[in-house]
């Protein structure tokens, strides 16, 4: 089965990615990065928006904003 190919970032445009592999992802610049977690995120090197690997795998660039974090408890509110 081959790996889709990374979608951009849809808010500014930008490759996020080289290559989704089987269990990672290669980098832009080329560093493979092993992804254990459908949860794991990739950051936007221009815009710094958040995806999550699992999303970008499915061939969909969904942002993650901080609100989405708070109510699936992966983040604190600052005080």
């Amino acid at each position: 089965m081959n790996a889709p190919e990374p979608p951009p970032c849809a808010v500014c445009g930008s490759g996020l990615l080289e290559s989704l592999t089987p269990g990672g992802a290669v980098a832009l610049g080329g560093q493979r990065v092993r992804f254990r977690r459908n949860t794991d995120f990739v950051l936007c090197p221009k815009c710094s928006t958040l995806y999550r690997i699992g999303d970008l795998r499915e061939g969909r660039a969904v942002p993650v904003t901080d609100e989405d974090l708070l109510a699936q408890g992966e983040g604190r509110r600052e005080d």
